[in-house]
């Protein structure tokens, strides 16, 4: 039968209580009644007074002052300068105390401005005390009755700037009290202790450090009560010392034993950030990969949209191309024909002008022989008359007959002249047939040589249009490079890899002449890594010959 614990193994199992509360000095017990310290109409008097007094103090001080410094400056030989000289003096006692004063309200004290008004406060009690004739030991009832006022005076502005300090931590709710003197001399190294931790850690007053070293060490006393007197150190648990190594520090016992709970709590908080967060990045991948393949389908769209768009255009084109080429050729076709049937026509048309032409001459030219017959046949008549009438009248119309005679010649010479004339004006009806000729072929070759050009610009202009179906044609194609790029870009790294790998196997020719170390080498990776991007690279190439497939049945 199993024997009950003992008591001591009981109380050690238990948890440790915290001490009881030591209540604050600064705080009142519930039971006591509310006291005020004093009379507000006794309180405003007392300050009237201490206010009135100060004044009179100051200006009693300032006056003796002013004079004794006064005379001292002339005889040391400050001339006109003796009379500003104990005013420049005090007046700076006056403005350091009151900004002294002022920033002690405002919580930004600055000691330095004491200490320089209690130097110039030292300095006035010195010269002062300087005053009468003689050294200081030959009268030193003098001396100290010239440098009494100076001292009460800054008695009396000490013990206002510590009313005012006191107001202005009373006013924030901070409580600066230092140990007392009674404590420094009684106990001057724990005491020392307790000012050092007040500072160091910035406690409101003195008053806790007290309550917080008691707390401290009735702790420690209920330690050594579970634990052993001896032992407790090593057998109390750690959460149970912290109050004793947190005390250094600045931490109540209460602070320190919730120090594991805080920390616990920060612990399942971390965690609890740490498993959101793992779960926002798996929602936040998640979520990229989903819009990784709606922009690569996307972005696959846009390609087959751009290839077929540029295939239409490419179509398009070689149909316009080719419509252009045989309308210029039909324009050009037609043209010649036109010219041709032009030309022959005013070839029919100059011929027939000729033919006019030489009809005309010719009938001229018989009209001119028959009425040179006619006039043969007339003068040949008139010759044989003639020889009949100079047979008859030989003698007398001898005359008569040479005279008609010559009239014969000339009308013969007349009608050479006519013939002649006739021959002429046929040969220039006939230059002037050929030279219509000529510039009636000379215009069907300006015209044929329009017409040649024109063809020219119209093989030329399918030519541009042409070369802007090309155009057009490589700019679909730097398009799809380009949206190629742009979702090679919006890849994964896995599949980024993987097109690598299909790109070595393109390269290569064959599949087995890619081999793992070659893929290991060239992405850096692991050999189960290299395997499974050659699977995916492989893969990749039989979806395009698919595509591919797909593409050429459409």
């Amino acid at each position: 039968m199993t024997s009950p614990s003992p008591p001591q193994a009981d109380e050690r199992a238990a948890p440790l209580e915290k001490p009881p509360a030591i209540p604050s000095p600064h705080e009142s017990s519930p039971a006591a009644p509310h006291r005020d310290d004093a009379d507000p109409r006794t309180m405003r008097a007392l300050a009237v007074v201490a206010g009135t007094g100060g004044a009179i103090l100051a200006a009693i001080g300032f006056t003796g002052s002013y004079n004794t410094l006064r005379h001292l400056a002339e005889s040391k030989g400050f001339g006109q300068f003796s009379y500003a000289f104990p005013i420049g003096i005090d007046a700076g006692i006056l403005v350091l105390l009151a900004m002294d004063l002022y920033l002690t309200r405002k919580r930004a004290s600055l000691p330095l401005l004491r200490w320089m008004a209690h130097g110039l406060t030292a300095a006035t009690v010195a010269f002062n005390a300087a005053a009468p004739e003689g050294p200081l030991a030959a009268d030193p009832l003098a001396a100290s009755m010239h440098g009494i006022i100076p001292i009460l005076f800054i008695v009396a502005v000490e013990a206002a700037r510590h009313y005012i300090g006191r107001m202005a931590d009373l006013v924030a709710g901070v409580h600066t009290g230092n140990p007392p003197l009674s404590r420094w001399l009684l106990a001057p190294v724990p005491t020392w202790l307790i000012w050092r931790r007040l500072k160091m850690w910035s406690l409101s007053s003195y008053q806790i450090v007290v309550t917080r070293q008691k707390e401290i060490t009735i702790y420690r006393q209920m330690l050594k009560k579970r634990y052993g007197r001896l032992r407790w150190r090593f057998k109390a648990p750690a959460d149970e010392l912290l109050p004793i190594k947190m005390a250094r520090f600045g931490l109540s016992v209460d602070e320190a034993l919730e120090i594991p709970a805080r920390e616990a709590e920060a612990a399942r908080r971390r965690a609890e950030e740490a498993e959101l967060r793992e779960r926002e990045g798996e929602a936040a991948r998640v979520l990229r990969e989903a819009e990784a393949e709606l922009r690569r389908v996307e972005t696959e769209s846009r390609i087959e949209a751009a290839k077929i768009a540029a295939q239409a255009e490419k179509a398009a084109a070689e149909g316009r191309l080719k419509a252009a080429q045989a309308e210029a050729e039909n324009a050009a076709q037609n043209e010649v024909r036109k010219s041709e049937e032009r030309l022959r026509v005013q070839q029919a048309e100059a011929e027939a002008e000729v033919q006019r032409l030489r009809d005309q001459t010719e009938a001229n030219r018989n009209r001119a022989q028959r009425q040179q017959a006619e006039e043969q046949v007339q003068w040949e008549a008139r010759q044989r008359q003639l020889l009949q009438e100079t047979e008859a009248v030989e003698s007398a119309e001898a005359a008569e007959a040479r005279a008609r005679k010559t009239r014969a010649e000339q009308q013969t010479m007349e009608a050479e002249r006519a013939t002649a004339k006739a021959d002429r004006e046929a040969a220039d009806e006939r230059l002037r047939v050929a030279e219509i000729a000529q510039q009636a072929a000379e215009a069907e070759r300006n015209t044929a040589e329009a017409e040649s050009a024109r063809a020219a610009a119209d093989r030329r202009r399918a030519e541009d249009e042409r070369e802007a179906a090309e155009a057009r044609r490589q700019a679909a194609e730097a398009e799809r490079a380009a949206a190629e790029a742009e979702a090679e870009a919006r890849l994964t790294l896995t599949e980024r890899d993987a097109r690598r790998v299909a790109r070595m196997i393109v390269k290569a020719g064959n599949p087995k002449a890619v081999t793992l170390p070659m893929i290991q080498d060239e992405l850096g990776v692991s050999q189960t890594t290299a395997h499974e991007r050659k699977a995916r690279a492989l893969e990749y190439l039989a979806q395009q010959q698919e595509d591919k497939g797909s593409e050429q049945a459409a």
